[in-house]
């Protein structure tokens, strides 16, 4: 009975000893446990951020771009307008140098008239 007595003993220590390495084990594995929600929880506020600056840069080149296409239309509607100036310039010197011409036919038609009807008249 003896001999019983000491095997389950020599068992009760095993099985003693068992019970302490798993806790001993639980223990490390919950501290690596919360380093590793640490880890991950920094990881989700640097990922946070990230995506935070990638939506601040879009929406910057967004905004940048819109106002290319804003400058673009603002410079293609002066140069309409600097083409349209300039061909209304020009009519108009051309219409300014026709009259020019009419009215030196029309005064040198009148001084001519003017004197064959002061050589026509009888005073």
């Amino acid at each position: 009975m003896s001999d019983l007595l000491s095997r389950l003993e020599s068992r009760i220590r095993q099985a003693v000893e068992k019970i302490e390495e798993y806790q001993l084990e639980i223990s490390e594995l919950k501290a690596q446990n919360l380093g590793l929600e640490k880890e991950r929880q920094e990881m989700h506020d640097k990922l946070a951020l990230l995506i935070d600056s990638f939506e601040e840069l879009e929406a910057a080149v967004d905004e940048s771009e819109s106002s290319v296409e804003i400058t673009e239309e603002t410079k293609e509607t002066v140069e309409v307008a600097g083409e349209e100036t300039g061909d209304e310039v020009e009519a108009i010197q051309a219409e300014s140098s026709e009259d020019d011409h009419q009215n030196v036919d029309v005064s040198h038609n009148n001084s001519h008239n003017s004197v064959n009807s002061y050589a026509a008249s009888p005073w």
